[in-house]
């Protein structure tokens, strides 16, 4: 509420307001004498109570009037500045004055709060995704009437357009699945989007995604632009305004992903051009994926020492890269690459989708698929999350039988990423078919080509995070200096008078490759660092993975290296077969 003049703010005595200024009365010869507190009039016009996801703060605005009895702007102050009245100077500028004084600022304060009966009490959101309100779900989300949702900075993008699409408009957003780029590109990218509205339920149904989606091509290939489009279900974005960049702090990036809950982000541009920009990006990428991939965060200690609360990513993530990070075996399990070429997005069909997400049409699409959410299955809340856990549960065991048929074996975590694609995807084409633009038989047909597609991830991820594994990178760094005489092995029965070709770190016959364990450890943690790549692995625990993976011969007294004597000398030596060190560089090559 704004007043029009300070004569209309009524205050409980002993406070009172004469000639534009706030004050109290003390009796003196009985008769009351005004005691200025501030040469202006401050009040409450409303307080906000704001729901962040994880905490509820109440904030107040407070308006005024100068000296002059001229309005002074409303302003947003904190529970903590409130105290402090540190904001008359920071917002109304130095004609705003307090009388100084012991116990002046606890009066104006007493006299401010006395205003609060006067102002409206608001609830406000800076968080988005479903909210349990008066026993009814709702979808938070900026341009929302009902509900005030207030996100900063880029993220002030997101907003629905809410309105009911034509069934021709349905019908060419149904049809992204095959065109602007391969369908092995954009069935997942689709799949994350409609997946994220159910992040709420699944994360109740403990099934909770926790993979990102790694987009990454050369430049040029519009990676960004892609993911730009895809992010527009969501709201307004280009290329040039997406919401996350690597150049971004970590800490940041997890603070800004817990606000938007159950819906896609965009961290962009893994791009680094020098080699402290690696490091700090690489660092960035290993802190987010493992946030992603746990979904949790750092517990903390605030300033008494007691638990703050947890921070994590409530949103999906589709990160861009101009190439996939080194991030380690651990790293690579927690994201899907889907790789762009420069040749791979259709222009003309980019350019069409592009007027559709300027439009508000694809944010329309998002905003009638959770209504569809909501009417088909959250008037039974426990059903939908039991629901949800029981087709997370079947859907794991169809793709594990597929993938033994095939014989590839798969790690839980991947399979459990690939049932979440799986069951976004089924949820899309379920609030397509209830659309009138897919039916149930379409529905089936671009099950069976998407489930085509989840194996071949399967098949590609499960490659590189084996690549990724310090045993199976060691083996690929040997063989690749060893091919580029970097360093040498010396042939099996040569003599020690025989001629040692420069850098040798042991020897070699027709069948095994015989390391000086030390040497070789060594030369391959200096060539990794050279590369700018990570070899953190220390020389026991990698005879340990080696061992384990079956990749090097145990000696007779149980060790992992074998005593072997050449050139008249009597050594342990790392003995690798010849034949699965080549076929590992082969595949990785």
């Amino acid at each position: 509420m704004r007043f029009n003049s300070p004569d209309e703010i009524e205050l409980p005595l002993p406070y009172g307001i004469e000639e534009n200024r706030l004050g109290f009365y003390v009796m003196k010869k009985n008769e009351p004498e005004f005691i200025e507190l501030c040469n202006f009039v401050p009040y409450i016009s409303s307080q906000v109570t704001t729901f962040d996801g994880y905490d509820t703060n109440t904030k107040v605005k407070l308006a005024g009037f100068d000296s002059y009895g001229n309005p002074l702007p409303e302003i947003t102050v904190t529970n903590d500045d409130f105290d402090k009245m540190i904001w008359v100077r920071q917002n109304w500028s130095f004609d705003c004055n307090i009388v100084p004084g012991g116990g002046i600022k606890d009066r104006i304060r007493y006299a401010i709060q006395s205003t609060s009966k006067y102002a409206p009490k608001n609830e406000d959101y800076s968080t988005t995704g479903w909210y349990k309100k008066n026993d009814e779900y709702v979808f938070l989300m900026p341009g929302d009437s009902d509900n005030e949702v207030h996100l900063e900075g880029k993220l002030q993008s997101y907003q629905f357009s809410r309105r009911e699409l034509t069934e021709k408009e349905y019908a060419d957003i149904f049809m992204l699945i095959c065109n602007v780029a391969p369908n092995e590109i954009m069935q997942p990218l689709l799949s994350f989007v409609f997946l994220s509205p159910l992040n709420s339920f699944l994360h109740e149904a403990q099934c909770e995604p926790k993979t990102v989606l790694m987009l990454y091509g050369k430049t040029g290939s519009k990676k960004s632009t892609l993911a730009a489009l895809i992010l527009s279900f969501f709201g307004r974005f280009s290329n040039t305004d997406l919401p996350l960049s690597f150049r971004d702090t970590a800490n940041s990036i997890i603070y800004n992903t817990g606000s938007l809950k159950d819906v896609l982000t965009v961290v962009d541009d893994f791009h680094p051009s020098q080699k402290s920009d690696e490091y700090t990006m690489t660092g960035i990428i290993q802190i987010l994926l493992r946030a992603f991939g746990n979904r949790c965060g750092r517990q903390r200690l605030n300033s008494k020492s007691t638990l703050m609360q947890t921070r994590y990513p409530k949103a999906n993530a589709i990160f861009t890269a101009e190439f996939l990070p080194d991030v380690g075996e651990s790293g690579t399990a927690r994201y899907i690459p889907l790789e762009l070429n420069p040749t791979s997005i259709n222009n003309d069909m980019l350019t069409y989708y592009q007027h559709y997400a300027s439009e508000g049409i694809l944010s329309a699409c998002m905003f009638n698929y959770t209504e569809w959410i909501k009417e088909t299955y959250l008037s039974d809340e426990d059903g939908f999350v039991k629901l949800l856990g029981e087709k997370f549960n079947d859907t794991r065991i169809k793709l594990n039988k597929l993938l033994a048929e095939k014989r590839m074996i798969i790690r839980d975590r991947l399979v459990d990423d690939l049932v979440s694609l799986y069951m976004g995807y089924e949820f899309m084409l379920d609030f397509f078919v209830d659309k009138n633009v897919c039916n149930k038989e379409s529905k089936n047909e671009f099950l069976n080509m998407f489930t085509d597609i989840l194996v071949d991830i399967a098949g590609r991820r499960e490659t590189q995070t084996i690549i990724d594994q310090p045993a199976h990178k060691f083996l690929c760094k040997l063989i690749s200096m060893l091919e580029s005489e970097r360093i040498n092995l010396k042939k099996c029965g040569a003599t020690f008078d025989d001629y040692t070709p420069a850098n040798c770190i042991g020897y070699e016959d027709d069948e095994y490759y015989y390391f000086h364990s030390a040497l070789a450890h060594k030369e391959v943690r200096r060539f990794c660092g050279e590369q700018g790549e990570s070899f953190t692995i220390g020389e026991k625990a990698l005879l340990k993975a080696l061992d384990a993976e079956k990749l090097l011969i145990k000696g007779n007294d149980g060790k992992n290296t074998v005593q072997h004597s050449f050139g008249g000398k009597n050594r342990r030596y790392l003995v690798i077969p010849k034949q699965k060190a080549r076929a590992i560089y082969d595949e990785a090559n």
